[in-house]
This record gives C-alpha cells, sequence and structure tokens, in this order.
C-alpha cells in the first residue's frame, strides 16, 4: 500500500484551502455561520429572559449548555449538510477538467491528494464553524446567563467531527465516482438516508433480527438502539445532549425511549456511552475515505 508523505499531504491540503479562500466560499460560509450563531444565541436569551421575568426565582438554572442543547436540533442537520456540500466536488471535478492529471505529475501520490483533500475541505468547514460558535460566546454574559466554557468547547468539537464525516463521505464518493452526477448521487443519498429514513431502516433491521433469532424484549432493544447509533448524525446528536445534562441524552428515542429501557434493564449497553459513540464518529470519518481509495486507486483517470 502506497505510503503517506506529510510534505506532500500538507501541500494538497493548503492548495485546497487557499482555493476555497480564492472563490470566497470561506468567506461566504464564515458569513452564514456568524449569522446564524449569533441570531440562534440571541433569540435563545431573549425567550430565556422573558421566561425569567414570568418565572420569577422559581425559573429553572439556565446556563449556555441549555442553548447548545437546543442548538443540536439545527446543527445536527445543517453542519453535515455543509459538509456534503463542501467535498462532494473535490475530486471528481478534478478529474473531469484533467487537473487532477496535473497534480499527480507532481510528487503526491492518489493518497497523498485524498488525505490532503480530506484536512483542506475539513478546514473549509471547521473554521466557519468555530467562528460562529466563538462569535455568539459574548451573547451569554450580557444577557446574565452562565457561559460553561467546558461544555461549549466540547460542543464545537463535536460539531465540527460530525461535519468532518460527511466531508468524508463526500471525499470518498468524489473519489469513487466517474461524473459529478455520480458523485451527487453518492453524498446527498446518505445524507437523506440519515436524517430522514435511518429510524424506519433501524427498526426494518431490528424486526428482521427478531424474527430471525427470536429476540427477547431486551434484546429487542438494544438490537434497535444499536441500528440507531451506527447512523452519525444519531450518535452526534447523543452525545452533543449530554452536554451539561447526561440525563437529557435518555430521551432521544421515542418510540421506543431509553428511559422505559433503563427502568426495565439497569444501565444502556457499553455502544450507547459517549466514547464509544464518538468512535462511531471517526470510523464515518476513516472509511468512506477508505473505499474511495480503493476506487480511485485503480481507476483509469
Amino acid at each position: 500500500m502506497t505510503s503517506l508523505d506529510p510534505d506532500s499531504v500538507r501541500a494538497v491540503a493548503r492548495k485546497d484551502f487557499e482555493d476555497a479562500l480564492r472563490s470566497r466560499a470561506l468567506l461566504v460560509l464564515a458569513g452564514v455561520f456568524v449569522v446564524f450563531f449569533l441570531a440562534a444565541a440571541y433569540f435563545f436569551t431573549d425567550s430565556i429572559g422573558q421566561a425569567v421575568q414570568q418565572g420569577g426565582q422559581n425559573a429553572p438554572p439556565i446556563t449556555s449548555s441549555s442553548f447548545l442543547r437546543e442548538l443540536t436540533n439545527v446543527t445536527r442537520l445543517l453542519v453535515p449538510l455543509t459538509g456534503a456540500v463542501v467535498a462532494y466536488a473535490s475530486v471528481v471535478d478534478e478529474r473531469e477538467s484533467g487537473s487532477l492529471k496535473l497534480l499527480l505529475s507532481l510528487p503526491h501520490s492518489r493518497l497523498d491528494v485524498l488525505v490532503g483533500k480530506l484536512l483542506g475541505r475539513g478546514a473549509v468547514l471547521a473554521l466557519p464553524v468555530a467562528l460562529g460558535l466563538l462569535i455568539a460566546v459574548p451573547t451569554f454574559p450580557l444577557a446574565g446567563i452562565d457561559f460553561i466554557a467546558t461544555d461549549y468547547l466540547l460542543f464545537s468539537a463535536l460539531t465540527v467531527l460530525v461535519g468532518l464525516t460527511f466531508v468524508a463521505i463526500g471525499l470518498g464518493a468524489s473519489a469513487a465516482a466517474d461524473s459529478s452526477r455520480r458523485a451527487v448521487v453518492a453524498t446527498f443519498v446518505p445524507y437523506v438516508v440519515f436524517t430522514l429514513l435511518w429510524g424506519q431502516v433501524a427498526r426494518r433491521i431490528t424486526s428482521t433480527l427478531r424474527d430471525r433469532l427470536d429476540l427477547g424484549q431486551q434484546a429487542v432493544l438494544e438490537a434497535f438502539f444499536g441500528a440507531r447509533a451506527l447512523n452519525p448524525i444519531a450518535a452526534y446528536q447523543m452525545v452533543a445532549s449530554t452536554v451539561g445534562s447526561p440525563q437529557a441524552q435518555l430521551s432521544l428515542f421515542s418510540p421506543p425511549t431509553r428511559q422505559s429501557y433503563v427502568r426495565q434493564f439497569g444501565e444502556l449497553p457499553w455502544y450507547l456511552s459517549d466514547g464509544a459513540l464518538v468512535g462511531v464518529l471517526l470510523l464515518w470519518v476513516v472509511v468512506p475515505v477508505a473505499v474511495g481509495y480503493l476506487v480511485f486507486e485503480s481507476a483509469d483517470l
């Protein structure tokens, strides 16, 4: 297998990032995320202020982590979609234009190109997300809401990571496809399945296993939760929802709910721990690029 050349990887990543700067794609993304996170933080603090006035001293304590748990409902859709848009044409467009042959005529292997593009496109996504979240920080102390920096940093890292999973899916699809149309399909069909259809897929997997293996109630619930956790967006939402409140994670899957599992059987399975779910996200960064490379390595350009 071809070994990575760190210098070559850095050169490809830098070129990809600079191309985004020249095309102003990075500036547009930064503007979108800054406006979105600032608006979300403003409306959150405004609504909390009104709730506190109405509830007086009986109002529950509100921190910046409460905002993050609400924000997860939007970031789980917006950030992965942005990652897919950033990456789906990263290789196939250069392949169709002929510039990929020029790039590979330099001392870059195909593996160097893919890893470099993963880093470059990942930076194109990560910087605007991080900037938008950073600029929203001052709204909390201004509104008198406690700001918890560790939770905020953890949420920011998780949000970048779920975006990077879809950068990887888009990059793998772009490397494996021989046309832009196929790259689009291979990138955005998974996004649609993961955001809209995965609950049905998980139930179908669970019902098949139940019928064939004659599983009991506990095993059926564990199979269902395990199938759901394979979805990178669901894995992100499960981990992000625990920021500042571990118990919040129990209410995500309904029906059936994870509260019902805990009430009946005790602790959740190990593969629903935060560490295991982060591992799922990391696998979704590595596996699509590896699959794309296997096709790309032998492709006739």
